[in-house]
């Protein structure tokens, strides 16, 4: 079970980290996806990190 919450955890930082970090997003498109991915525990953060991430 531990194992569960490192994984869960990773992927906050990774999503926060990375939606923090981005230059195109406006400061209202931020709040929205931290929220949502705050709200939905193992979704929220792996439903942003494959579908929501700005491509490069």
């Amino acid at each position: 079970m531990s194992l569960f919450y490192l994984i869960t955890t990773a992927l906050y930082l990774v999503a926060i980290f990375d939606i923090l970090n981005s230059k195109r997003r406006t400061l209202g498109e931020k709040i929205v996806l931290i929220v949502a991915v705050v709200a939905f525990p193992v979704i929220g953060p792996a439903l942003y990190l494959l579908a929501f991430r700005e491509k490069e």
